[in-house]
């Protein structure tokens, strides 16, 4: 897909290409089977030409204890390196309505590609393109960039996140190939 056709806040579906091309284990992948996995577009990154994108997830209870044992843990701690991480963790879990469905977007889980493999919108009901709300995006574009600049510094929300700055190595190098 090309760049401008790209929407923030739009779910897209990736081509199997690209997580054959990166082979990042924590990864999560298109379902197998249904082939497919919505990717929800946040923003091109300006310093290098990537669309960055996260995975949406219909699973609210687990996301949802998660969260809560966060929360939890940040009010019990006077300690201000850990209410700090605690804090940054929290940012990586939004949850948002997808479609009219509670879900949450993982950006913990967030990642970069070339727009090459970006196969095509997510349709839902009535095959229309599924998107959030302006509101619902213009919050989540506010909390991707801080959650893109911890990721990028090396932070680990989860010790089964995608290996970030692996992934944008692998995709530079290619979009270099490709000029």
């Amino acid at each position: 897909m090309n760049k401008e056709d790209l929407v923030p806040g739009t779910l897209y579906i990736i081509k199997d290409s690209f997580f054959k091309k990166v082979k990042d284990p924590y990864l999560m992948c298109n379902h197998k089977g249904k082939g497919i996995r919505p990717e929800v577009f946040l923003f091109i990154e300006v310093s290098n030409g990537l669309a960055v994108m996260a995975p949406v997830s219909s699973k609210t209870t687990k996301y949802d204890t998660q969260v809560k044992k966060l929360k939890s843990s940040l009010k019990q701690t006077n300690n201000p390196a850990m209410r700090e991480e605690l804090s940054n963790k929290v940012l990586g879990l939004l949850k948002s309505k997808i479609n009219g469905v509670p879900g949450y977007i993982l950006l913990q889980n967030m990642f970069v590609l070339n727009t090459d493999y970006i196969r095509k919108e997510y349709l839902g009901f009535g095959g229309v393109a599924v998107s959030l709300s302006l509101d619902e995006t213009k919050n989540l574009i506010n909390q991707a960039r801080k959650v893109y600049d911890l990721l990028k510094s090396g932070f680990k929300f989860i010790s089964t996140q995608p290996d970030f700055n692996r992934i944008e190595q692998i995709m530079i190098l290619e979009s270099k190939k490709d000029k």
